[in-house]
């Protein structure tokens, strides 16, 4: 998020999706279209965050760096599925009406 926010130049887009099990963070901003000198030279912090990741074999890393557009996703399991107890509902429905 942070990359997003300091080297892109237009809104950070995020979405957050739940299927099959699992859960899937993306995010995508406008770039510059030249990059800085530094830019080009550094990325140490997403290069930090893909090797943390891949030590984790349930969890996915990707990248897409276009010359307009940077995306970024992160797909993990997703936590199961707790029941609301009775009594939880019962309130909920009394509410509603």
């Amino acid at each position: 998020m942070t990359n997003a926010l300091v080297h892109g130049v237009a809104d950070v887009r995020v979405r957050l999706i739940r299927r099959d099990g699992r859960v899937r963070f993306s995010m995508w901003n406008r770039v510059r279209s030249t990059p800085t000198r530094i830019e080009l030279t550094l990325g140490l912090g997403l290069r930090v965050v893909k090797a943390l990741v891949n030590q984790q074999p349930s969890l996915r890393f990707r990248q897409h760096h276009g010359s307009q557009i940077h995306g970024t996703s992160l797909t993990f399991p997703a936590a199961e599925e707790r029941t609301r107890p009775a009594a939880d509902a019962g309130l909920r429905s009394a509410a509603l009406q």
